[in-house]
C-alpha cells in the first residue's frame, strides 16, 4: 500500500488540529475548576462577613459590603471613645 504526500499531509493536519483542541479542552477545564474553587472559596467568606455584620443575613452582596464598611467605621469610633473613657477614668484615679 502507497500513501501519497497529500493523504499524509492531510493525516498530520488532522492529528495537529486534534492535539490543539485537546490541549484547549484541557485548559478551559482547568480554567473552569479554578473558577469554581474561588468561587466556593469566596462564598465562604460572603457567609462569615454575613454573620459578622448586623442583619446581614439579608442583604444582597453590593449592600454588604457597604454596610459592612459602615459598621467597621463606627466599631473604630467606639473603640476610640472606650480609649477616651479609660483614659479619663484612670487619670481620676491619681
Amino acid at each position: 500500500m502507497v500513501i501519497s504526500l497529500k493523504d499524509l499531509l492531510l493525516a498530520f493536519q488532522v492529528h495537529e488540529s486534534v492535539k490543539k483542541r485537546d490541549k484547549k479542552g484541557a485548559l478551559a477545564l482547568r480554567k473552569r475548576r479554578v473558577l469554581r474553587r474561588r468561587r466556593s472559596h469566596m462564598g465562604r467568606r460572603i457567609r462569615a462577613l454575613r454573620k459578622l455584620v448586623p442583619y446581614g443575613e439579608t442583604m444582597e452582596i453590593g449592600k454588604l459590603f457597604v454596610e459592612t464598611a459602615k459598621y467597621i467605621s463606627c466599631l473604630q469610633m467606639q473603640a476610640k471613645a472606650m480609649q477616651v473613657m479609660v483614659r479619663v477614668l484612670s487619670s481620676n484615679g491619681k
